[in-house]
């Protein structure tokens, strides 16, 4: 043992307090997690005993992690869905996952692309009527006289 290492008494309370630190500013993924884990210096039974603990008590989901985080990325970044895939894969969330974040975030894109051309229309039908209406141009009608 090193000099400046400290004997802890009980390693899975150790482990469990820095896997609560790590998510404390942000979710991570479980990869992610087990990771700084073992960086910290816990061995791999704990860390997967922790972040089994933590799964149960709904503090750690790879798939709630990978909706937040692709928002949030799209959102912020406006990056794309390939950009925001790699991203996923690089925090070690499933390829299952990753599909399944995607085709969600590509139904997102859509209903907002729908809304908006629904607006831009609106603004340029109004726009175009007024237009008319200054220009004084006859007004087409729908029915035939």
């Amino acid at each position: 043992m090193k000099k400046n290492q400290e004997v802890v008494a009980d390693p899975y309370s150790e482990a469990m307090s820095i896997a609560l630190y790590a998510l404390a500013p942000r979710a991570k993924s479980r990869d992610e997690l087990f990771k700084q884990l073992l960086k910290r210096g816990v061995d791999a039974d704990n860390a997967n005993a922790v972040l089994d603990s933590l799964e149960l008590q709904g503090l750690l989901n790879d798939l709630e992690f990978a909706k937040l985080w692709s928002e949030s990325r799209q959102r912020a970044k406006k990056l794309s869905k390939r950009v925001i895939a790699g991203e996923l894969r690089t925090k070690g969330v499933s390829q299952d996952i990753i599909n399944e974040v995607i085709e969600e975030l590509a139904k997102l894109n859509v209903n907002w692309n729908l809304r908006l051309n629904k607006k831009k229309s609106e603004i340029l039908t109004s726009e175009t009527s007024r237009r008319l209406e200054e220009s004084g141009a006859p007004r087409w009608s729908s029915t035939y006289e």
